[in-house]
């Protein structure tokens, strides 16, 4: 629908996701630069912190937390239904586990696909497919498959 109504506006976007303001919004990067404070204090804290938010900054805290390119965090699909979890882990970094909180839930934590190191060679690679994926990745109501409904992983930061 914005495509059709401002096809200028929608060339920017695609050129560049990360900078693009949304109109009578912001970009990513207005949004990071909101968000440095937000992660200082959610790094100190000693207890567990819950985060209840919009697909943005979800996206934006989980491209932190498993220390991939912030620019790329348009790109990370946030699971409906799921918790996410991100626990620090000796040596720096963070552990991350996902509870899918849908109908068939009988499941304990299973691993995560891939490391997190392979995040941006697994974006690429779906980039690189031809499929015409929406930025947020929630378009559409699915359940997710048993290895996509609780994953975990470590990483170092």
């Amino acid at each position: 629908e914005i495509q059709e109504v401002n096809l200028d506006w929608f060339d920017l976007l695609e050129f560049d996701p990360y900078g693009t303001r949304f109109p009578g919004g912001e970009c990513y990067r207005d949004l990071i630069i909101r968000l440095q404070s937000v992660v200082i204090d959610l790094e100190q804290q000693v207890i567990p912190c819950l985060v209840v938010s919009h697909v943005s900054i979800l996206q934006s805290l989980m491209a932190y937390f498993r220390n991939s390119p912030i620019e790329n965090c348009m790109n990370i699909e946030v699971p409906m239904h799921t918790v996410i979890k991100f626990e620090p882990v000796r040596g720096g970094g963070f552990r991350e586990t996902q509870h899918y909180l849908g109908e068939n839930n009988n499941e304990d934590l299973l691993p995560l696909s891939t490391q997190r190191q392979n995040s941006d060679v697994e974006q690429a690679s779906v980039a690189s497919s031809g499929k015409n994926l929406p930025i947020w990745g929630d378009n559409t109501p699915s359940t997710p498959s048993s290895t996509e409904r609780k994953r975990s992983s470590t990483t170092n930061c």
